[in-house]
């Protein structure tokens, strides 16, 4: 059912049954339903159309019945568990307005194939996208400033992470598990890796770490048999040697090489 074709419905019939035909979420007096084209719409009781500001903690979470979501231009924030193992979710439109992706909001929704976060954006909070085994790539906005922990955690088919130029931190096993990633690109201000962030990172072949780089934390880079070379874009081996924890899970050093 499409908004018009609800609308309708809801002006001339039950309410109440219209809104049981579309699974509604009931939250505090307010009944939110995903439509069948992906928009979202919030109502009354009686039917009347209400502005949605924030998508609801477990507001949708384990709901099988859509594929296809739109997020309003007018919501601010997703919150936690907003879409918690939406397993048939395969589409995502996150509009540049969103501020806060919330924990666990769209985690194991294993049908994502594809996530583009707007620049509006400024935090991604833990676990986000955690289990999202069918997530292939992902581009991070500008704004981001920190990536916290587990946000990617466990997204086996994730191939291409192009992070943005204003993040400064990769968290706590941020894309552990990410198996067939491929290509990363760290923006120019990140200074921060922590524990175990690339973890089992099986397919990485090569890496560019940007001269911001200050602190590299234990087993960063565990398990990434495969890993060919890491190019430092600062001067000297000194400043990686100075990191902590070198060489951050890495057996080979070798393949550490400086820029100049």
């Amino acid at each position: 059912m499409t908004y018009p074709e609800l609308k309708i419905a809801l002006d001339i019939g039950d309410s109440e049954k219209i809104l049981l035909n579309l699974n509604p979420r009931n939250y505090c007096g307010t009944y939110l339903i995903v439509c069948d084209d992906g928009d979202i719409h919030c109502f009354d009781k009686d039917g009347k159309e209400q502005k949605i500001e924030y998508i609801p903690p477990y507001c949708f979470s384990y709901d099988q019945f859509f594929e296809k979501i739109i997020i309003p231009e007018s919501v601010a924030y997703v919150d936690a568990r907003a879409f918690y193992c939406c397993s048939n979710l395969k589409n995502v439109t996150i509009p540049n307005g969103v501020k806060n992706i919330g924990e666990y909001a769209f985690a194991y929704c294993t049908g994502l194939t594809s996530v583009t976060i707007p620049d509006s954006v400024m935090d991604i909070e833990y676990g986000a996208f955690s289990g999202c085994e069918g997530l292939k790539n992902i581009t991070i906005s500008n704004r981001v400033m920190n990536i916290n922990d587990y946000v990617f955690h466990n997204c086996a088919n994730l191939t291409s992470v192009t992070i943005g130029n204003r993040v400064t931190s990769i968290g706590y096993r941020a894309f552990n598990g990410c198996s067939g990633l491929t290509s990363v690109t760290i923006g120019n201000s990140v200074n921060d890796i922590g524990y175990h962030a690339f973890e089992h990172c099986y397919s990485l072949k090569s890496l560019t770490l940007p001269s911001s780089m200050k602190h590299i934390d234990e087993d960063a880079f565990s398990s990434c048999y495969n890993l060919e070379k890491v190019l430092f874009k600062g001067k000297t081996m000194e400043q990686i040697k100075a990191m902590a924890c070198y060489p951050w899970g890495i057996k080979d050093t070798s393949i550490i090489q400086t820029e100049l």
